[in-house]
């Protein structure tokens, strides 16, 4: 017999039975008494009590976290309680367009999207690619092409803390007569609801009057990045065109009300 099961028996919390076993020998078992069954009980409900009280701890925490979580969403959203974002063309806004990427190395930043990006995130825009590429439907690349492609973008914004929100790529081609492959709607549509995305007070930026209807076709103010080799202006309006993205990430920057910065 242990110690700890001596002093439970002296306490009189424990007590000794003896019986015969099988073989008419003698055994022993033990029992709690009903001092120690009433002892149990009330250590038990001493360690409810203390768990209560870190529960109600926890959920006070809890609740002073959503709560700090509904004034930055509100700080983030504006008065309406919806997001604003900023939708991305990948090729020939992003990234260089090379025409059908399929290779890794092909992936070059253009200058100064970074610092818009950035500029974007302090403002709490959401940022969104937006993008067709038929190229796999067309069986220029595989989709595991295009998703090294996709990693290798993200890889090189992660370089500069830059993380994008969301990205929506259509993979069909143009007879596929698919809804979501631009100038349709449908991948805003898509982003808007997934993200509770005030399109109206967000921008869609490309470099090609595609990008400039989807954006249009989706309530968004629109953008147009003007190649160096490009310099004529789209067939179909943007509210601004400009050659460099200085220039564009100002107008998006100043369409912040300053009392939602």
């Amino acid at each position: 017999m242990n110690f700890i099961l001596r002093e439970l028996i002296k306490k009189g919390y424990v007590k000794v039975q003896r019986f015969k076993n099988s073989n008419n020998k003698a055994a022993y078992i033990y029992v709690l008494t009903r001092k120690g069954i009433n002892e149990r009980v009330r250590q038990t409900q001493h360690f409810l009590c203390l768990k209560m009280e870190e529960y109600e701890k926890l959920r006070r925490e809890i609740d002073d976290l959503q709560q700090e979580n509904v004034r930055l969403d509100k700080k983030k959203v504006g008065t309406d309680g919806r997001r604003r974002a900023v939708f991305l063309d990948r090729d020939g806004t992003i990234i260089d367009d090379v025409g059908y990427p399929k290779y890794a190395r092909q992936v070059k930043l253009i200058p100064g999207v970074v610092t818009a990006l950035k500029d974007f995130k302090k403002k709490k825009f959401l940022i969104i690619i937006i993008s067709n590429q038929s190229g796999i439907g067309r069986g220029y690349m595989t989709g595991q092409q295009a998703g090294n492609v996709h990693r290798r973008v993200l890889s090189l914004l992660g370089d500069f803390g830059i993380e994008l929100d969301g990205a929506y790529y259509c993979p069909h081609t143009p007879d596929e007569g698919c809804d979501c492959r631009k100038p349709s709607p449908g991948m805003l549509f898509d982003a808007s609801k997934k993200f509770s995305i005030d399109l109206s007070r967000s921008f869609m930026i490309g470099d090609r009057d595609v990008d400039v209807e989807t954006g249009r076709n989706a309530g968004c103010r629109t953008l147009r990045l003007r190649s160096a080799q490009d310099q004529s202006p789209g067939l179909v309006a943007a509210d601004l065109e400009s050659d460099n993205w200085e220039e564009l990430a100002r107008y998006v920057l100043d369409s912040v009300p300053s009392d939602e910065t």
